[in-house]
């Protein structure tokens, strides 16, 4: 059986390319800032929705510690998988310093949820404040309101 050249050299190619891609972040280049906008405002699409499932029946009528902890329980792991989506991605250098002050504002907000569960009803003290200005700056529109439960 003859094998033709041209078939092994692109099969290997092929393969050479595989690896690469499948390999990870050694050669990742970061993302364009069009492109890494469009993931991350994804990324906060996707937590809206699975939040929304969470959120208790009586809305901002929570008044108790106890009312409000299984909600904050619930939606914490949430806010860590944002945070770890959105930390993952290789965004554009000239963003870099803002999305480090995005993410510690929000992973900010998510232990002042869980030092004080109503923190998360208060429609005075919002502990998102600051991820919410982090997010209008990088214009994540999907982003802002990540700790709005008047959904």
């Amino acid at each position: 059986m003859r094998v033709n050249r041209r078939r092994m050299f692109v099969a290997g190619g092929l393969v050479i390319f595989l690896v690469l891609t499948v390999s990870g972040s050694a050669w990742a280049k970061p993302l364009p800032n069009r492109q890494w906008r469009k993931v991350a405002n994804s990324a906060c699409e996707q937590f809206h929705e699975d939040r929304l499932g969470l959120l208790p029946e009586s809305g901002l009528a929570v008044t108790t510690r106890e009312q409000a902890l299984p909600y904050v329980e619930a939606a914490v792991p949430l806010y860590e998988g944002l945070i770890d989506s959105i930390g993952s991605l290789e965004e554009p250098k000239a963003r870099k310093k803002e999305v480090q002050k995005f993410l510690s504002a929000l992973t900010s907000a998510v232990a002042t949820l869980e030092e004080n569960p109503l923190a998360a009803f208060s429609a005075f003290d919002d502990p998102f404040a600051k991820a919410h200005r982090g997010a209008s700056k990088l214009h994540l529109k999907s982003c802002i309101g990540l700790g709005d439960q008047r959904v």
